[in-house]
């Protein structure tokens, strides 16, 4: 049987489950992680500065208790199932071109995008003077002043103006340097007044 399952859960059943229970466990495991039955689940505070990287944190420090939790029924063959409520889904693979930076969505959007895909992954981007711009770190600011999405309204801090409201850029790279903060690329690059954006 093929199944799916994260590398946390395979290191951890495999060394408490012995082969016969494992099997036992791998008949209720289907060919798609979407559709099912839940043995096991547990909810995660998503706190609003937390990232890709430090959710994925706490979903390794809350793994083992899970597994405690459901070990004894696993053992027994006997483990609960319960059906998912509602279409299951899960999302698909990640393209290059999911990390661009839509300038005209809203600031706490462009946030968002930023704290999923920020380091260890590619990151969310733009474009400055036809080279690729890499925000690695960002927040969300109200107001604004009617300026066109993408303008860069402020070189300290490092401001762009959104759909609706503003982000300031806290840690940038520009294709071909080294990663800074905004003060530092504004430094260097004198960007107030450009219009940041593009497409690949």
């Amino acid at each position: 049987m093929v199944f799916i399952e994260t590398s946390i859960f395979t290191k951890e059943i495999k060394r408490l489950l012995p082969d016969e229970e494992y099997r036992m466990l791998q008949t209720a495991l289907m060919f798609r992680p979407d559709a099912g039955d839940i043995v096991a689940q547990q909810a995660i505070p998503i706190a609003y500065d937390d990232t890709a990287h430090s959710l994925f944190l706490k979903m390794v420090a809350a793994a083992p208790a899970v597994l405690r939790r459901v070990l004894p029924e696993l053992k027994t063959g006997r483990f609960p199932r319960r059906p998912q409520e509602g279409p299951p889904s899960y999302f698909g693979g990640r393209r290059p071109e999911d990390g661009l930076i839509d300038w005209r969505r809203t600031a706490d959007s462009i946030y968002n995008l930023v704290r999923a895909t920020t380091h260890p992954y590619p990151g969310a981007f733009t474009f400055f003077n036809e080279k690729k711009l890499h925000v690695w770190r960002a927040r969300p600011m109200d107001g604004g002043g009617g300026e066109a999405p993408g303008t860069v309204t402020s070189a300290a801090p490092l401001t762009v103006a959104a759909g609706r409201g503003r982000l300031e850029l806290l840690s940038v790279q520009l294709e071909g340097e080294e990663e800074t903060d905004g003060p530092g690329f504004s430094r260097t690059h004198n960007p107030e007044g450009s219009i940041l954006g593009g497409n690949l």
